[in-house]
């Protein structure tokens, strides 16, 4: 029994030494909490006090296993399940009393409740432990009041802070509900719109300057939509510098950019040389990236390239009499399967 004692003691006592040193660290809870990036700084006094707890919980078990808790009941049992309370009830308080005082939970929290219920509380119930480790002929009604009267204050703050963070949660929860539903409605609202009425949209709002691949990357979905074609056209006759951005689309590398130029071109009345040109580019470009990519035995062959190659034969067939002949035989050239023969 005299070495469960001393062992709860030392429990016991380095709890206590915690207890005081977040006390001073907090300045009583009388101090200003950090804000910002200071607040990261918490973390310590706050690990503090969860060690604290956990070292009280096997130090009143100690004490109930030497009978320090006779005063409760004669059952180890009972008295362990007090003793367990005991320490919850009175943790609580001070966790809570941590929470409030760091969260700032208005003016009342400065009457010193924090401190009283952070502080007071478990330096007195640490010191009713020490004195429960090394004795068992204590009163039992004055030890039962005395016990009941420290679980009050304790009560008293958790109660509040637990409400507090339940209703924060429960606000939390409804704003993301809300969110939820007005992305969704959002969206609901964008997928019935027309490609037509999609570009519109886009349109009314972006600037003077925005760039032509904006513009002409409507096309891509729906190529043969009158309406957008001839909102698409509109738009795009404003872009400054529009022929010298429409050459540099269609000789962009990546399909991902050109496929809304090549489309722009096949529905635009333009047939000039200069266009007939910047198609040759876009079909260039193309052969090139599939040659790189290793003809039809790349990877997503069927999703990657089929589309851009009937893209461009679409294009180059409305040009009619134009002869696109060599480059698309350079592009069946660049499609046709690689050889594993040397």
């Amino acid at each position: 029994m005299t070495f469960l004692s001393i062992l709860a003691t030392l429990l016991i006592i380095i709890a206590g030494l915690l207890t005081m040193a977040v006390g001073l660290m907090l300045g009583g809870y009388f101090s200003k909490p950090p804000q910002g990036q200071n607040a990261v700084g918490l973390i310590v006094p706050m690990g503090m006090i969860a060690a604290t707890w956990l070292l009280m919980l096997p130090g009143a078990w100690m004490v109930v296993g030497r009978g320090g808790f006779a005063w409760v009941s004669g059952d180890r049992l009972m008295a362990g399940i007090a003793a367990t309370v005991l320490v919850i009830v009175i943790g609580s308080g001070s966790v809570c009393s941590f929470f409030a005082w760091a969260e700032n939970m208005g003016v009342k929290w400065r009457s010193g409740g924090p401190m009283v219920c952070g502080i007071v509380l478990p330096l007195t119930l640490q010191a009713l432990m020490l004195v429960c480790a090394w004795r068992t002929d204590l009163p039992i009604h004055t030890m039962r009041t005395f016990a009941g009267l420290l679980c009050l204050p304790a009560v008293a703050i958790s109660l509040p802070v637990i409400n507090n963070s339940l209703n924060h949660w429960a606000g939390n929860q409804r704003r993301m509900a809300a969110d939820k539903a007005a992305f969704e409605a959002k969206w609901d609202r964008i997928r019935s719109l027309s490609p037509a009425e999609k570009a519109r949209e886009a349109f009314e709002k972006y600037s003077p300057e925005a760039p032509l691949w904006t513009i002409t990357g409507f096309l891509i979905d729906a190529p043969d939509d009158p309406e957008l074609q001839k909102l698409v056209l509109d738009r795009a006759a404003k872009v400054p510098d529009f022929e010298a951005e429409l050459a540099s689309l269609l000789a962009y590398d990546g399909r991902s950019l050109r496929a809304g130029a090549v489309e722009f071109v096949r529905i635009s009345p333009d047939r000039s040389p200069a266009r007939a040109d910047g198609l040759r580019a876009a079909i260039a470009a193309l052969a090139k990236e599939i040659t790189a990519a290793g003809g039809k035995t790349a990877p997503n062959w069927a999703s990657d390239f089929e589309p851009e190659i009937a893209r461009v034969r679409r294009a180059a067939a409305a040009f009619g009499s134009m002869d696109f002949y060599d480059s698309l035989k350079a592009l069946d050239a660049a499609s046709a399967p690689v050889s594993s023969e040397p």
